[in-house]
């Protein structure tokens, strides 16, 4: 009947204009590139005009090698440590002269725990408190992230101590939201207005000297 024929040709039409497996499996990449473009988007805006991009001066116990081994004093030397803009800076000990910088972008932040001070006065058969500043060196590091981060292989790139525990929360806490920071493209673009300004001041001193 003509009602038939419609309904097969009509049930042509639909299958022909529903989406192949390929098309699904396109469209599914473009909408997972899309997600991870608006995460990144997200991210910027919590340094775009809202929140500021952390930044943090103080003095750091900078650890001399890289491993806790031979645990003493003469291994620790007292550093004054910048963050800004996304990038640690410790000084020599003038205080003046940039030693190291350390760009985050691609790197994380570890609490390495306490070591007890033993020239602290502890109370005999109490416990000193955490909390007390001078009874503990609290440990921190900085290290490049990687996907397969396995507790034991980590190395870290720079490992600092305080007295306080306080001072310590607040340095891991700018350090981590400084290392999001610099995996957007704020940062990026950032430092190519930075590279930019910086080779523009450079053509201007050069041509003064001319």
């Amino acid at each position: 009947s003509d009602r038939s024929v419609k309904v097969t040709k009509d049930s042509r039409l639909n299958k022909a204009q529903m989406p192949t497996k390929a098309d699904l499996e396109k469209q599914l990449k473009v909408a997972e590139a899309r997600i991870l473009e608006l995460q990144d988007e997200l991210e910027a805006c919590k340094f775009q005009g809202g929140t500021p991009v952390p930044f943090k001066k103080g003095y750091l116990y900078l650890w001399q090698d890289r491993a806790l081994t031979a645990w003493g004093g003469t291994k620790w030397s007292l550093r004054c440590v910048s963050l800004e803009a996304g990038k640690l800076v410790y000084y020599g000990h003038d205080n003046k002269q940039e030693e190291y910088m350390l760009t985050l972008r691609g790197c994380a932040v570890r609490d390495e725990g306490v070591k007890i001070n033993q020239h602290y006065p502890h109370g005999k058969g109490q416990e000193t408190p955490l909390d007390t500043v001078g009874a503990y060196f609290h440990i921190f590091s900085i290290y490049q992230r990687r996907d397969d981060d396995e507790e034991e292989e980590i190395v870290p790139l720079l490992r600092f101590s305080t007295p306080s525990l306080a001072e310590k929360n607040l340095w891991i806490a700018l350090i981590s939201e400084t290392c999001a920071y610099c995996d957007t493209n704020a940062f990026l673009e950032a430092e190519q207005k930075l590279a930019l300004d910086l080779e523009r001041i450079r053509a201007e001193e050069r041509e003064m000297m001319i």
